[in-house]
């Protein structure tokens, strides 16, 4: 078998698996504990601890290429990050709301529509 075959079938399970565990740290919480509590910290540990850390380790000059980029260059993505974190946020809350069948089930579909319908450039 090819090794690009199996590094993208391992990069696959892994995405699946991260993917799918998103959920698991509601099974270990109180049920009277709000959602902000539980969520907040993950959205601030995964979107600003996480890079911070794995970034200079995996990534060489890692400062230096956010300042080469400057700040203009960093202004789309953000507002497209503030856009995933909402949406992640409201399919979170849209859970407890309608369920979670009906919420990736209608999510995924609007992705799909939307998707294919909006050109990227």
């Amino acid at each position: 078998m090819e090794t690009n075959l199996v590094i993208g079938f391992a990069c696959l399970l892994l995405g699946a698996v991260c993917g799918g565990s998103f959920g698991l740290p509601t099974k270990y919480v109180r049920k009277d504990t709000p959602w902000e509590n539980l969520w907040g910290p993950f959205f601030l540990f995964v979107t600003v601890a996480m890079p911070l850390v794995l970034g200079p380790l995996l990534v060489r000059d890692f400062f230096a290429v956010y300042a080469h980029v400057g700040l203009a260059g960093l202004l789309l993505p953000m507002a497209f990050g503030l856009l995933w974190g909402a949406g992640s946020m409201t399919l979170g809350m849209s859970f407890a709301f309608i369920g979670l069948s009906l919420a990736y089930s209608l999510n995924y579909g609007a992705q799909i529509i939307f998707g294919a319908i909006t050109p990227i450039k």
